[in-house]
């Protein structure tokens, strides 16, 4: 009867720690992806400046949250995320706006599979 209980109680700690994680994962690849969809409304207003700025924050919240995301989804999606955000930032010019365009859809189709195949769903909502 002990070991039914341990059993119990290890399985409940797991199920807790995956559905946190798929919350925490959900939260913040939502947050990342947010603050692409704000670049891309700046580039669509020729607001070049707000636009490299939310590039930028998108950046850096990536470098902060691609340690804790490690443990939720493959490394592979998230190094390729990750070098799809990087580009961004040298576009954000009326020059090439397509191609921020394109990068910025891309970088958000790579956080929207990342969300997918970590399990990152949101029955909350």
């Amino acid at each position: 009867m002990k070991r039914f209980r341990i059993a119990i109680v290890l399985l409940a700690v797991l199920a807790a720690f995956a559905f946190c994680g798929s919350y925490v994962a959900d939260r913040r690849l939502t947050a990342l992806d947010q603050a692409l969809v704000h670049a891309n409304e700046a580039a669509l207003r020729s607001d070049w400046a707000a636009a490299a700025y939310h590039i930028q924050s998108a950046q850096a919240a990536f470098a902060q949250q691609e340690k804790l995301l490690q443990l939720f989804a493959r490394r592979d999606l998230l190094s390729a995320a990750g070098a799809e955000l990087a580009g961004l930032e040298n576009m954000a010019d009326e020059d090439s706006f397509d191609d921020l365009a394109l990068g910025i859809a891309r970088a958000r189709h790579h956080l929207s599979f990342i969300k997918n195949m970590s399990g990152a769903y949101a029955p909350w909502k």
